[in-house]
């Protein structure tokens, strides 16, 4: 008989490397493509300025983030509503680099999203233990168009910030109850805190949590509840936070009002809103205004959105073998939108896109559960519908994003989609105003004016291209309305009075110019003014004591006037 030849085992560091192809690269190799693909399609947002849409109010013209010595300012500070100190350290830390290109904001922001889908991954794989479902759900988060807004926007960096943090303490937080090392617990805590110190809108974490409990059949016991604890209390903390936040920008200006029985139709309206673009995201806008008849009233469609409620309790109810899946991610859909679906009103829009940055994991989750357990007849076609409307998703992300090149573009976006939204043409005029494009700025605010009469900013606005063209009855036509409208609009009335006394209507000139000083004595425009009004009028005497006390205040201009004309007086 033959002797069988024994199998030599292969040697060891040849095993390593298979075990190490295994493990690692064949593992990972489908979530890096997605991510590879996600940085094609962004690679073209490195290029983009900073826009003037929330970015010039904390960025450009925000002094706090030009000098790292503001650190300690940035956890006691408010900035445009809003309390989000690590969030401002990540931008100071982009100023400190690269100033204002705009370069390194949106590389940031790049980055943290790529993150942010590998630890969605990961979330998924922990919760429903299949690799197919959590690289679908990670397919979408990285391509939907829906967040771009939230990536695209630098201002929006405390969405992808937040969210790292959040995804972050989830997944420490499934390890927890997985039964790893009991620090998974307090590494769960430590980066909850973290999200909350990059957005206020991370408060609604410990519902997640008990979500997840539930989903992994986590007992509600008194353990359970003592655990929670923590986070709810850093949650109560961080919303009073939040409220106070918003108070500071009531002068941002609110939603309209409405009685509370119809913000529930308003939050229904979002919901199914939300919905309908998660499938076909085709009429997206920096801005969604509240959609009000001429009576104040909204239109009758939003009454029959309440149906939605209705048909999340009809598939709860009757698809009893997947009312697990269904409770999970409707849950944590709702969960993470309660905040901002204008049950209390928050800002002008109804509706946000970037508000779905998070809310949206829940219903990719139910999607990917119901594509791959679609049985063998269906799967096919399923997953070929399923392919072609990602790579529609590819597109119009890839097509979305230059909206968010520049200002001009992105204020002409919401135009084209809402040619009545008075705000976006009042933005775009000013944004021409600073490009020195003084016709197209021109043409922009009579337009704002128009939709909107009473906008004494855009009047006021308006009136500083009349001054360029020196055209001082318009500056007047202008400044008058704007005046009428907010009778203390001081700078208005500074303007007004140098107008007219450029008219040589010295005494209206003196009528504003005294107006002003009455409230504010110390305003050396005001006094330099008023003492050339003075001189032009031969009162030698009046206007050389405005010089002398403008130049007490430290006014250079009133000193080279004073020198010029008041000095022999005053010897």
């Amino acid at each position: 008989m033959k002797k069988r030849k024994k199998k030599i085992p292969p040697p060891k560091q040849q095993l390593k490397k298979s075990n190490f192809f295994k493990n690692y690269l064949l593992k990972y190799f489908p979530i890096a493509f997605i991510i590879l693909v996600f940085f094609i399609i962004y690679s073209q947002a490195s290029s983009f300025e900073i826009v003037d849409w929330d970015d010039y109010v904390v960025i450009k013209n925000n002094p706090d983030i030009q000098n790292l010595n503001n650190i300690g300012k940035f956890f006691t500070s408010f900035y445009n509503g809003n309390y989000h100190p690590l969030t401002t350290l990540s931008w100071a830390i982009n100023f400190y680099f690269g100033k204002l290109n705009g370069t390194g904001y949106h590389v940031t922001n790049i980055f943290l999203h790529a993150i942010n889908i590998f630890l969605v991954y990961i979330f998924i794989k922990k919760l429903i233990n299949r690799n197919d479902i959590s690289l679908f759900v990670a397919a979408l988060f990285a391509i939907h168009p829906m967040h771009v807004e939230s990536i695209a926007w630098i201002s929006e960096r405390k969405d992808v910030l937040y969210a790292f943090f959040f995804l972050i303490s989830l997944n420490a937080y499934i390890r927890f109850i997985h039964g790893d090392k009991k620090y998974f617990y307090w590494i769960s805590l430590l980066f909850f805190a973290l999200s909350l110190l990059s957005k206020s809108a991370a408060i609604i974490l410990p519902l997640v949590l008990l979500l997840i409990d539930y989903f992994k059949n986590i007992p509600l016991n008194y353990k359970n509840i003592l655990s929670k604890i923590p986070f709810f209390l850093l949650s109560i903390i961080f919303g009073i936070i939040a409220l106070k936040s918003q108070h500071t920008a009531m002068e941002y200006g609110f939603a309209p009002h409405f009685p509370w029985f119809s913000r529930i139709f308003i939050a229904s309206y979002g919901i199914v809103y939300y919905i309908l673009n998660l499938f076909f995201p085709i009429h997206q806008s920096p801005l969604h205004p509240y959609p009000i008849n001429e009576n104040d009233t909204l239109p009758m469609y939003f009454y029959s959105t309440i149906l939605i409620i209705f048909l999340f309790f009809f598939l709860i109810y009757f698809l009893k073998n997947y009312r697990k899946i269904l409770i999970f991610g409707i849950g944590f859909f709702l969960i993470n939108l309660v905040l901002v679906i204008q049950l209390l009103p928050v800002g002008k829009a109804i509706v946000a896109e970037r508000y779905t940055y998070l809310p949206y994991i829940g219903l990719y989750s139910l999607l990917g559960y119901f594509l791959f357990n679609s049985n063998k007849q269906t799967k096919k076609i399923v997953l070929t519908i399923a392919f072609v409307w990602m790579i529609f998703l590819d597109f119009k992300t890839y097509t979305r994003l230059p909206v968010w090149k520049n200002s001009i573009d992105l204020f002409s976006d919401i135009i084209e989609k809402y040619p009545k939204e008075e705000s976006a043409y009042y933005n775009r005029g000013l944004t021409k105003y600073y490009l020195e494009d003084y016709k197209g700025a021109f043409r922009d605010y009579s337009k704002a004016i128009q939709l909107k009469p009473d906008n004494a900013v855009a009047l006021y606005n308006r009136s500083l291209i009349y001054k360029q063209w020196q055209d001082y009855n318009g500056i007047l036509f202008d400044l008058n309305k704007a005046i009428s409208i907010s009778p203390d609009y001081m700078d208005a009335r500074k303007n007004r009075g140098i107008a007219q006394a450029m008219l040589k209507n010295f005494d209206k000139a003196l009528n504003d110019f005294n107006y002003i000083l009455q409230k504010n004595k110390n305003d050396t425009t005001v006094l330099l003014n008023r003492g050339i009004t003075y001189l032009n009028m031969n009162n030698l005497s009046g206007a050389c004591a405005d010089f002398s006390e403008a130049m007490n205040f430290g006014c250079k201009s009133a000193s080279v006037i004073f020198l010029a004309n008041c000095n022999n007086r005053s010897k």
